[in-house]
């Protein structure tokens, strides 16, 4: 049996252009269809060192009472749609507002086909919660010149 391997292009950048030194990353879509897309976030560190947190941007949809689910939820599953509310959709109103938004502005970039749309709102919500909720096992680079080798043909390395 054949899986299907991702083929990854990127779309965008969130954050600094120049992630590397100030935070950010790129926004990654796969060519083929079959997995969802990808932020990679760079969080630069005061003692030099980096963590690279990589988090899949899952679409969501809104159940009949207005909770963030998995877009792909149906009647089939085994359990009631409560049960597959969001864990963060408790706290959408206070992370819409730490950014500046309000509630509804926040969901809908939550729910849109937009991918660099879904970044935003998920880099919203893993400032506010903790990047570590999204991606448990970050790669880390000590050095500043190890997170270059990673990003070497990256375009806006090197910019200010």
């Amino acid at each position: 049996m054949e899986t299907k391997q991702p083929k990854w292009k990127q779309v965008g950048t969130i954050g600094d252009i120049n992630f590397v030194q100030h935070d950010g990353g790129p926004v990654f879509v796969d060519e083929t269809g079959v997995y969802c897309p990808e932020l990679e976030y760079v969080q630069n560190m005061p003692e030099g060192d980096a963590y690279v947190y990589r988090i899949c941007l899952d679409p969501l949809k809104l159940s009949p009472a207005g909770k963030l689910i998995p877009a792909n939820f149906d009647e089939t599953w085994p359990y009631p749609v409560e049960h597959y509310t969001e864990w963060f959709d408790r706290d959408i109103d206070r992370v819409a507002g730490s950014i500046g938004i309000d509630r509804a502005e926040f969901v809908s970039a939550l729910i849109s086909d937009n991918p660099m749309a879904r970044a935003s709102a998920y880099e919203a919500l893993a400032q506010y919660h903790g990047w570590e909720n999204f991606d448990s096992y970050p790669l880390h680079f000590k050095t500043e010149a190890e997170l270059e080798a990673r990003y070497e043909n990256h375009p806006s390395i090197g910019q200010e």
